[in-house]
């Protein structure tokens, strides 16, 4: 039986009385996240990108991800296919939760690598519209320094926070600097007060200056388009209309600068005996930091830079970090830093880059310089 490929109303910036407090942004960017798989049997071919619950419309889910991480596998475009078996791909969506639920119509917007899933549920997912005072960015202004958060895909594990910054120009035109890796495509990219910034589709051939790549972003402006657009055009749905956008975009987070501070030790690894020096310099503007990190006696983890957020200081005046070291655009691993004073302790897991270094896992220490 075929099902009909259509969109159902979303209301992006409308919350649920019950979640009317602000959360933490990271908290909610995990929460609402989702992994998608799509399969071609025939071709033999997959491919795993993320998305993330836009909201929720009696039992059905509504999730937003990259147009082409369908289209690249599907038999028939979207654009073409009059029914979801016309696609020729299977759609797995698992929730933040574990749960998972069967797409039951989709809508793909035209000109942007948008698609918005209709996808049932057997437990409530979180979504982007239970926080009730995010708002979505419809432009970002000018000479604007704002501090985003996304979740970076870690291969066949559970993808990551990391963060990174929106750069715009005098005229208004923006950069996004995040890492990436495969299947990050479909993240949501919020900033730090929870506001959606947008969507990651690609990164881009330019690389960053700063400890980032730059990352191709759908704003979140062409998500609510798509939504609207599908509201007067095909009248899906039982929700509200979308509440109309603010005059002026959300109040960007302050970027306050800090000098960086440099940490001298050592790194041992837990999957053997192997180890060597370790150093890192970060810097931090406001809740985005940056940096490099050099693990000595290694090929694995060359010359990284990194980029992350600071966490809230924990007991004792130590502070937290959560960070993503790379190279060549590649993510090679994620480090878990504490502070306290001048010395430096964490953890490191490597990121599935295609190397022999795949799973390795350790610690490191060092006090500073």
């Amino acid at each position: 039986m075929r099902r009909p490929l259509v969109a159902a109303l979303i209301c992006l910036v409308a919350g649920t009385p019950a979640a009317a407090q602000r959360p933490d942004p990271a908290d909610l960017l995990k929460a609402m996240t989702v992994q998608i798989r799509v399969d071609n049997a025939s071709r033999h071919r997959e491919a795993l990108c993320q998305g993330f619950v836009a909201g929720v419309d009696g039992d059905a889910a509504f999730v937003v991800t990259a147009k082409h991480c369908i289209d690249d596998l599907a038999t028939t475009p979207i654009a073409q296919a009059q029914s979801l078996d016309q696609l020729g791909v299977t759609i797995d969506v698992t929730y933040a939760g574990g749960t998972g639920g069967d797409v039951i119509q989709l809508a793909g917007a035209e000109n942007s690598d948008v698609v918005v899933l209709r996808v049932a549920y057997t437990e409530r997912p979180v979504a982007f519209a239970d926080c009730g005072d995010c708002r979505v960015y419809r432009s970002f202004g000018s000479n604007q320094q704002i501090p985003v958060l996304s979740m970076l895909s870690a291969g066949g594990g559970p993808p990551v926070v990391s963060s990174g910054l929106l750069l715009s120009d005098r005229a208004g035109q923006y950069t996004v600097v995040l890492p990436s890796s495969p299947g990050t495509s479909g993240s949501a990219v919020i900033d730090t007060d929870g506001n959606l910034v947008g969507m990651v589709v690609s990164v881009a051939a330019v690389r960053g200056a700063v400890a980032g790549s730059v990352s191709g972003v759908v704003p979140a402006g062409d998500i609510e388009d798509l939504l609207a657009y599908a509201v007067s055009q095909l009248g899906g749905g039982s929700g509200a209309a979308p509440t109309p956008p603010p005059a002026a975009p959300p109040t960007p987070p302050a970027l306050a600068p800090s000098a960086a501070r440099t940490w001298s030790g050592e790194w041992a690894s837990r999957q053997g005996a192997t180890r060597g020096s370790f150093t890192a310099s970060l810097s931090q503007r406001g809740p985005t930091v940056i940096g490099s990190a050099t693990f000595g006696g290694t090929a694995c983890y060359p010359n990284l830079q990194l980029l992350g957020s600071a966490g809230a200081a924990a007991g004792g005046g130590a502070t937290t970090y959560s960070l993503t070291g790379y190279s060549d655009g590649v993510a090679r691993l994620s480090l878990a830093l504490t502070v306290a004073g001048n010395h430096l302790t964490g953890t490191y897991t490597a990121l599935q880059s295609g190397t022999s270094c795949d799973g390795d896992n350790g610690v490191v220490s060092g006090a500073a310089e």
